[in-house]
């Protein structure tokens, strides 16, 4: 996979892509998330923190929340999998709000069940179900 996204970059290069152009910008977030992923994979968990923050900050210099968003939720996860619960479920708060504000329900369902998991795993039961009602909430309004 890692060989895969070098791949993709040298080809955006090769086909002119700018990277100081918003399409060339879009593509390192691409890059950085996709990296990310990889390393995460790998069990590279700084390597992966590194590039979703690198994806964070490009998104937010672009003012692409959707971007954002993404970028939140897999430093949410990856801190989580480390067992940093108070910074997973920061950056899963800060996705939340970004998911409401987009009104992605589908997103916002995701990010309502990922800070009720994380908050469910800090034995903070009640916050945990709060979390998991209002996310079945949302859930039955995408039917």
């Amino acid at each position: 996979a890692l060989r895969i996204a070098r791949q993709i970059a040298a080809s955006a290069k090769q086909h002119g892509i700018d990277p100081a152009d918003d399409e060339g910008e879009q593509m390192k977030v691409v890059g950085h998330l996709n990296l990310g992923a990889c390393k995460s994979c790998q069990g590279e968990a700084q390597d992966a923190i590194d590039h979703f923050e690198g994806a964070l900050r490009l998104a937010r210099v672009l003012g692409n929340s959707e971007f954002e968003s993404q970028a939140l939720g897999n430093l949410s996860r990856e801190y989580a999998e480390l067992g940093r619960l108070e910074e997973a479920k920061k950056y899963a708060a800060e996705d939340l709000a970004i998911c409401q504000r987009l009104d992605r329900r589908e997103w916002h369902a995701v990010a309502l069940c990922n800070l009720g998991n994380l908050l469910h795993k800090d034995n903070r039961f009640a916050q945990a179900l709060e979390y998991f009602e209002r996310y079945a909430q949302v859930a039955r309004g995408l039917r």
